[in-house]
């Protein structure tokens, strides 16, 4: 319920509801929502960070461990988890026995529904995508089907190609403070951010212009701002496809 719970805030957008087991619904037409009552609903993160993990876990379907749970006709987005069990007669982590897992949900732009596969102690294969990404999509292509969701693709290969090479660019974090403020000071993030971003604290005292980074690598990026005493803020590799703040921007030197 917890896994489920946390994976579904994300899909909604960093809005977290209080989930509710039911026993059953009584009457053809009666709204399981309803039925089961809703509590108010809390914040849990905000938008754009649930945005960066749900384009991640899409990721992860799409190129990453968790193949197997591509759906057809639907986008997904999920995460395997593959964890050693412990041996009770030895206290150790167990070399044979593993719980493998995959949740996710979908489709990943309008999340109708989200599946948590659990394997406890699954005999040949292993890794949670490689034996739980196959029932996740076996359940999902029902149960979507059953809702009457509309597909979102027509086949797995309008997502693939222009979609994954998207996915390989860098994603940095837009974080702008010193190593030296509080977290209260922390700069708003402006919206529809991604790329390359140094992490510094706006100032005039010895203030000194942000470098170009556009279409540098990650290594390229780390060098450009070292020579200039900028401390980047990294997530991801490939090339800098945007960059916070601009090139030119007068900042200060990143603290020692």
């Amino acid at each position: 319920m917890q896994i489920i719970s946390a994976i579904s805030a994300i899909a909604n957008g960093g809005t977290l509801y209080r989930p509710r087991v039911m026993r059953e619904i009584q009457g053809g037409d009666s709204d399981p929502s309803q039925a089961a009552g809703r509590a108010d609903p809390e914040q849990a993160t905000d938008a754009n960070t649930a945005a960066q993990v749900r384009e991640m876990m899409e990721a992860v379907v799409l190129e990453g461990t968790g193949k197997p749970a591509q759906l057809d006709g639907y986008t997904a987005a999920g995460k395997s988890g593959t964890a050693q069990m412990i041996d009770t007669n030895t206290g150790r982590y167990s070399a044979t026995r593993y719980n493998a897992s995959f949740v996710g949900f979908a489709p990943v732009n309008d999340p109708a529904i989200s599946i948590l596969v659990v394997l406890d102690s699954p005999v040949g294969a292993h890794h949670g995508g490689q034996v739980g990404g196959p029932v996740f999509k076996r359940v999902a292509e029902q149960v979507l089907a059953y809702l009457d969701v509309p597909h979102d693709v027509t086949s797995p290969s309008d997502v693939s190609t222009a979609k994954i090479r998207r996915l390989r660019r860098a994603r940095v974090l837009p974080f702008c403070r010193s190593r030296t403020q509080n977290r209260d000071s922390r700069l708003p993030w402006p919206k529809a951010s991604r790329g390359l971003g140094p992490t510094v604290a706006f100032g005039d005292a010895g203030a000194i212009a942000v470098p170009n980074l556009a279409g540098q690598t990650v290594r390229g990026v780390i060098e450009a701002c070292s020579r200039v005493g900028l401390a980047p803020s990294l997530i991801g590799n490939g090339v800098a496809i945007q960059q916070f703040p601009e090139a030119g921007a007068q900042v200060e030197r990143a603290a020692q």
